[in-house]
């Protein structure tokens, strides 16, 4: 754990030898403290940074901090940003291809893609074998007496059964299942994120 500030009882914001002592006991370490002629130096360091390193924090002398991410931890952290239920429901819903997308997302966060990926893909899946069996309920009626007889079809299915019948693998019918499985408030059942990414998508 690294310490970037402490404070007094009374509100105060301790110097940097309170500050030191506090992490001792705490067992932490300070953040490093970096000098820089101008903004614009300090800017253009925060640049080569590498992955590793998030960036700098700005304290101004009246306590108001400011946050400086360098390129590549803002480059992966927009990467992760697509690593959630609904992107990759977005994706998959509109036929990209993941495992391209999965090259760019750090290592860490392999488990979560693969994740919630299995978990949609089983979810359509399921879906979609629910959708041809209630179908196949009707195998050999005529399209004209199928209205009359839908109810022989689970509610949440009857509006699926034409689709099925006239193009089992269509393009609408794919669209319209991908629909009644898009996570809800980015939440999927099944899923939990794992530390590194609740850290990630928890920074600011």
């Amino acid at each position: 754990m690294v310490l970037l500030s402490a404070y007094a009882p009374d509100g105060r914001e301790l110097g940097i030898g309170g500050l030191t002592d506090t992490a001792e006991a705490l067992g932490w370490r300070v953040a490093a403290r970096y000098d820089f002629a101008s903004l614009e130096d300090l800017v253009r360091h925060a640049g080569t940074l590498p992955k590793t390193l998030e960036g700098f924090v700005i304290r101004f002398s009246d306590g108001t901090r400011l946050k400086v991410k360098g390129a590549e931890y803002r480059r992966i952290h927009a990467i992760v940003s697509r690593v959630t239920p609904l992107a990759l429901w977005e994706a998959m819903a509109a036929g990209d291809d993941l495992d391209r997308i999965r090259i760019d997302v750090p290592e860490e966060y392999w488990g979560d893609f693969d994740t919630i990926r299995d978990l949609l893909a089983k979810a359509f899946a399921g879906l979609f074998a629910e959708a041809r069996a209630a179908a196949a309920v009707l195998d050999g009626v005529p399209d004209r007496d199928v209205a009359g007889r839908l109810g022989e079809v689970p509610a949440h299915l009857r509006p699926y059964v034409f689709a099925v019948r006239k193009d089992p693998l269509g393009a609408k019918l794919r669209a319209a299942l991908f629909r009644l499985i898009r996570p809800a408030g980015n939440v999927l059942p099944g899923y939990v994120p794992s530390f590194a990414m609740m850290r990630a998508t928890g920074d600011e």
